[in-house]
């Protein structure tokens, strides 16, 4: 709680009341402070609350791989919407890949680690176990058309590139 200044100038005195609210020490005849109801009403709102249609457009904006996932877990409400955004999502997808919509821009990359060297004539998968897609080799435009013989997998939760280690299994012509 503020208390009176220090100063030589004794005439100031800073008290806070709603320290003194918050901490009970109000008198009983004393009403409380209008301001203070309000705030506290306002703080006290929960997601809840939201219109489902303002709850949807903000759960849009999560990841369609591990975030939607976690947050379909809150509440049946919340799971809803999330089928209702995927929903949206991929059929937004298709149809804009059926009528030729889709446009490709160059991105920042303001995640961990460098990202693969652009390419084309890849061959890439997705394996949901790991929520990872996989790129293998390609080609590049430039002068040297270099042709690329590697492995990287896209971590999609963290937009990581990371270059898998080859094992030692070798498989044997009885296995295949």
């Amino acid at each position: 709680m503020a208390s009176s200044s220090d100063s030589e100038d004794d005439s100031f005195m800073a008290v806070d009341q709603e320290e003194t609210v918050l901490e009970g020490t109000m008198e009983q005849d004393e009403e409380p402070h209008p301001v203070l109801e309000v705030e506290e009403t306002r703080h006290n709102r929960s997601m809840s609350e939201l219109p489902e249609e303002v709850l949807e457009y903000i759960l849009s904006f999560l990841s369609p791989y591990q975030e939607h996932k976690t947050a379909a877990l809150v509440c049946k409400q919340w799971y809803r919407l999330i089928k209702g955004v995927a929903h949206q999502c991929y059929h937004g997808f298709i149809k804009a890949v059926q009528e030729g919509n889709i446009q490709w821009e160059s991105r920042t990359y303001p995640y961990p680690g460098t990202p693969i060297t652009q390419r084309f004539s890849h061959s890439a998968c997705y394996y949901d176990a790991n929520q990872s897609m996989y790129v293998f080799g390609g080609c590049t435009q430039s002068s040297c058309n270099a042709a690329f013989n590697d492995l990287w997998r896209l971590d999609l939760n963290s937009k990581e590139w990371i270059r898998p280690l080859a094992s030692e299994l070798h498989l044997g012509k009885e296995t295949v």
